[in-house]
């Protein structure tokens, strides 16, 4: 009797569980008149202002953007009312390259636009480029273009092939193509060509040089590079990555750049500029970013932070909360080092991504990011943050933005 009646309220036990799991769970009550992302001052005032309605001005667009001709301008709107600056936009990777030849007129004799890009209608063309960097200004937003070397460049090599590392198996080539070959005169000279052409399109004072994930074993599968290293007494992959960089930084500086650089450039002992800011994107190394971050600063580099905050690496809920939990100055080190951390970077890499699913995205998700770096440190409890980042983002969904519930089950009025 006693084993019948332990069942039965087990059973019970068990079913009392699922009912309760499947009670949804209450709303987050959002907040009335709340701003996002906090300031650190706030000053109310009862003065009245009269503005006349000419100096309003409206831009109105479409539901349905295509993505070059009004995604962006409406990707900057969203930046510009979610407090976000600069925008920064990677120009190539391994599968294409997205500038028209217009662009650069160098590259368009190349044929690198018309044979490095899916079609020729996914380009930028230069009135595309023109438009987004005044479109941007506008809101106080600076466009920062980035064009990754040495690696990420088989686009590259579907109009210069020469301009990259022909790989080798056992003495004989294979067919592929590596990173950008860093042992020929002829690379730098294309180099500085082509960035003398983009600085005079992008007119930020910073220039991203990429340099991340370069991978070493074309370089050393190479009987030409590995004679150049022995001629050059260099020892190591790392060695000619750093003869590469440097070839690049000199360039950059001599077209009067600040340039940018991930983290490997750092790590794999590229001698920097002291100007050259350091990008920290790995969370997964032996102390995390901010081993990272602090062995940068030691060494007197500006850094940039985005570890914590790529967005494509998407969690079913309210994932805000991990973004919003990151506080980029938590790292150990003096306040002299923690004044070289300029700032930091949502990334947004579109692998997955196109016009139509874009925004609920980045949205709300990166109003955690532009909070955590422009509001105080510890502004806010999670709690108190939920609620006003539910009305924030009703009220982008108001202004026809498609942001995604942050919190859960809601509704906005």
């Amino acid at each position: 009797m006693v084993l019948l009646l332990s069942s039965l309220f087990f059973v019970i036990y068990l079913g009392f569980i699922t009912l309760l799991s499947r009670i949804p769970s209450l709303p987050v009550e959002p907040t009335k008149g709340a701003v996002w992302p906090k300031p650190q001052i706030q000053v109310s005032s009862n003065n009245f202002y009269f503005v006349r309605p000419q100096t309003l001005k409206f831009h109105a667009v479409g539901k349905n953007c295509q993505l070059l001709e009004k995604a962006f301008e409406r990707y900057l709107q969203i930046i510009n009312k979610s407090t976000i600056s600069p925008f920064e936009d990677s120009a190539q990777d391994n599968e294409i390259f997205r500038a028209d030849g217009k662009l650069t007129p160098y590259l368009d004799t190349l044929n690198v636009f018309k044979l490095g890009a899916y079609t020729s209608l996914h380009v930028y063309s230069p009135s595309d480029v023109n438009n987004i960097i005044s479109y941007a200004a506008e809101r106080g937003i600076r466009v920062i273009a980035e064009f990754d070397t040495p690696g990420h460049t088989a686009s590259w090599g579907k109009a210069i092939p020469e301009l990259l590392t022909r790989c080798y198996t056992n003495g004989v080539p294979n067919g592929k193509y590596g990173p950008i070959d860093p042992t020929k005169d002829s690379t730098y000279s294309f180099f500085e060509n082509f960035f003398d052409e983009v600085t005079k399109v992008f007119p930020d004072e910073y220039l991203h040089l990429g340099a991340d994930e370069v991978p070493f074993d074309c370089w050393e599968s190479n009987p030409d590079i590995k004679a150049f290293m022995e001629e050059n007494n260099i020892e190591s992959s790392k060695q000619l990555e750093d003869y590469y960089i440097q070839k690049l930084l000199n360039i950059s500086h001599n077209l009067t750049k600040k340039a940018i650089v991930w983290e490997e450039a750092f790590t794999d002992g590229v001698q920097l500029s002291s100007s050259t800011i350091v990008q920290i994107w790995k969370d997964w190394v032996i102390g995390g970013w901010q081993w990272t971050t602090y062995k940068a600063t030691n060494a007197g580099f500006p850094v940039l932070l985005s570890a914590c905050w790529y967005l494509d690496y998407l969690v079913s809920g309210g994932d805000w909360r991990k973004f919003y939990d990151c506080e980029p100055l938590s790292f150990i080190g003096n306040d002299q080092q923690k004044a070289l951390v300029l700032g930091g970077e949502a990334c947004m890499w579109t692998e997955s991504v196109n016009e139509y699913n874009i925004e609920p995205r980045v949205w709300p998700r990166a109003s955690a990011v532009a909070e955590k770096l422009w509001s105080a440190e510890n502004a806010d409890t999670y709690n108190e943050a939920a609620k006003r980042l539910e009305e924030h983002t009703c009220r982008m969904n108001k202004r026809g933005i498609e942001a995604q519930p942050p919190n859960g089950p809601g509704f906005c009025i």
